[in-house]
Protein backbone atom coordinates (compact mmCIF):
# COMPACT_ATOMS: atom_id res chain seq x y z
CA UNK A 1 0.00 0.00 0.00
CA UNK A 2 1.13 3.22 -1.05
CA UNK A 3 0.04 7.12 -0.62
CA UNK A 4 1.73 9.95 -2.13
CA UNK A 5 2.76 12.28 0.67
CA UNK A 6 3.41 16.11 -0.03
CA UNK A 7 6.98 17.32 -0.56
CA UNK A 8 6.70 19.43 2.81
CA UNK A 9 5.73 16.44 5.12
CA UNK A 10 8.21 14.42 3.38
CA UNK A 11 11.43 14.99 4.74
CA UNK A 12 9.92 14.99 8.34
CA UNK A 13 8.74 11.52 7.72
CA UNK A 14 11.78 10.34 5.62
CA UNK A 15 13.86 10.62 9.37
CA UNK A 16 11.04 8.62 11.02
CA UNK A 17 10.41 5.74 8.67
CA UNK A 18 6.70 6.68 7.77
CA UNK A 19 7.33 7.81 4.54
CA UNK A 20 10.51 6.36 1.20
CA UNK A 21 12.78 9.18 -0.11
CA UNK A 22 10.22 8.39 -2.76
CA UNK A 23 7.55 10.57 -1.00
CA UNK A 24 5.40 6.84 -0.80
CA UNK A 25 3.56 6.09 2.47
CA UNK A 26 5.23 2.86 3.73
CA UNK A 27 2.82 -0.13 4.41
CA UNK A 28 3.67 -0.86 8.14
CA UNK A 29 2.93 3.35 8.99
CA UNK A 30 -0.48 2.83 7.53
CA UNK A 31 -1.06 -0.06 10.09
CA UNK A 32 -2.71 0.66 13.35
CA UNK A 33 -0.56 0.18 16.57
CA UNK A 34 -1.17 -1.66 18.64
CA UNK A 35 -2.96 -3.85 15.87
CA UNK A 36 -6.76 -4.49 16.37
CA UNK A 37 -7.89 -7.10 19.04
CA UNK A 38 -9.40 -10.05 17.65
CA UNK A 39 -13.02 -10.21 19.77
CA UNK A 40 -12.74 -14.10 20.03
CA UNK A 41 -15.20 -16.54 19.25
CA UNK A 42 -19.25 -15.33 19.38
CA UNK A 43 -20.50 -18.66 21.00
CA UNK A 44 -18.01 -18.00 24.30
CA UNK A 45 -20.36 -15.78 25.96
CA UNK A 46 -23.11 -17.81 25.95
CA UNK A 47 -21.81 -20.95 26.80
CA UNK A 48 -23.42 -21.05 29.81
CA UNK A 49 -26.65 -20.70 28.66
CA UNK A 50 -25.46 -23.40 25.69
CA UNK A 51 -24.64 -25.92 28.51
CA UNK A 52 -27.60 -25.62 30.63
CA UNK A 53 -29.76 -25.96 28.32
CA UNK A 54 -27.72 -29.52 26.73
CA UNK A 55 -28.23 -30.17 30.89
CA UNK A 56 -31.61 -30.37 30.63
CA UNK A 57 -33.85 -33.31 30.64
CA UNK A 58 -34.48 -34.03 27.80
CA UNK A 59 -31.53 -32.05 26.58
CA UNK A 60 -32.23 -29.63 23.89
CA UNK A 61 -31.19 -30.38 19.75
CA UNK A 62 -29.18 -27.60 18.37
CA UNK A 63 -31.20 -26.48 16.29
CA UNK A 64 -33.44 -25.26 18.87
CA UNK A 65 -30.55 -24.08 20.83
CA UNK A 66 -29.77 -22.12 17.86
CA UNK A 67 -33.46 -20.98 17.50
CA UNK A 68 -33.67 -19.87 21.15
CA UNK A 69 -30.15 -18.14 20.77
CA UNK A 70 -31.14 -16.12 17.40
CA UNK A 71 -34.90 -15.59 18.49
CA UNK A 72 -35.03 -14.98 22.58
CA UNK A 73 -31.61 -13.44 23.10
CA UNK A 74 -30.51 -11.57 20.08
CA UNK A 75 -27.22 -13.57 19.18
CA UNK A 76 -25.60 -13.10 15.80
CA UNK A 77 -24.55 -17.34 15.53
CA UNK A 78 -24.79 -19.82 12.82
CA UNK A 79 -26.52 -22.83 12.96
CA UNK A 80 -23.07 -24.29 12.23
CA UNK A 81 -20.99 -23.20 15.31
CA UNK A 82 -24.21 -24.31 17.83
CA UNK A 83 -23.97 -27.70 16.32
CA UNK A 84 -20.40 -28.23 16.38
CA UNK A 85 -19.97 -27.08 20.18
CA UNK A 86 -22.88 -29.07 20.90
CA UNK A 87 -21.55 -32.09 19.22
CA UNK A 88 -18.16 -31.68 21.42
CA UNK A 89 -19.90 -30.94 24.49
CA UNK A 90 -22.29 -32.79 25.15
CA UNK A 91 -20.76 -36.03 25.49
CA UNK A 92 -18.52 -33.66 28.49
CA UNK A 93 -21.64 -32.97 29.75
CA UNK A 94 -23.20 -36.31 29.90
CA UNK A 95 -20.09 -37.96 31.36
CA UNK A 96 -20.74 -35.13 34.32
CA UNK A 97 -24.31 -36.04 35.17
CA UNK A 98 -24.42 -39.29 35.20
CA UNK A 99 -24.33 -41.51 38.23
Amino acid sequence: MCIDVPGELRDEEVAVGLVSPEGRQLAHAARPWPPPRWPGPIITPVRPLIDAWLSEDPPLTPAQIWERLVDDHDVDITYGTVAQYTARHRPRLLRSHSP
